[in-house]
């Protein structure tokens, strides 16, 4: 998953540059099938592609697959996904559940750990303000195991960086 603030020259053929080493990473020592799980590129655009920029559509999601000279898909098991946040133009009080094309795992895995990473970030401000774990547990929800783990591994970031 990758977050692109700025338009780079050649993002695409960065995006599929960038996939290919995920792919290559399943490969297995010896004998092996070479049968691949399928792997999902996501990218969170802050910016607007030019195609789509020159010809006035304003879509939020980009589903990229492989496909055939018939415009069948080729390989399933290879997906780009791309939202474009400057075309999505919904206020929060708009939003009462999630869009279903936003309801497939791959993005419901994404969501829950954005849950995950707010709530690891707000325990890592508490630490920081010397609140109690029991305290913290009670308005995360995390685990005593998990504030005991954020302790243990940001206790360098956690006295360095000012409140």
């Amino acid at each position: 998953m990758e977050l692109q603030k700025a338009k780079q020259n050649f993002f695409k053929d960065r995006s599929v540059f960038y996939s290919t080493f995920p792919i290559q990473q399943q490969a297995e020592r010896g004998d092996w099938n070479f049968k691949l799980a399928a792997f999902y590129a996501i990218g969170i655009l802050d910016f607007v592609f030019d195609e789509d920029e020159s010809q006035g559509r304003h879509e939020v999601v980009h589903r990229v697959q492989l496909k055939s000279q018939h415009h069948q898909v080729f390989y399933d098991k290879l997906t780009f996904i791309y939202l474009t946040l400057p075309n999505f133009t919904k206020t929060e009080d708009e939003l009462d559940e999630i869009p279903p094309r936003l309801r497939e795992r791959v993005f419901l895995s994404l969501f829950e750990k954005a849950r995950l990473d707010e709530k690891r970030n707000l325990a890592i401000r508490m630490i920081r303000r010397e609140m109690s774990d029991e305290y913290i547990v009670e308005l995360t929800g995390l685990s005593m195991d998990v504030i005991a783990e954020i302790r243990a591994n940001f206790a360098h970031f956690i006295s360095d960086e000012p409140l």
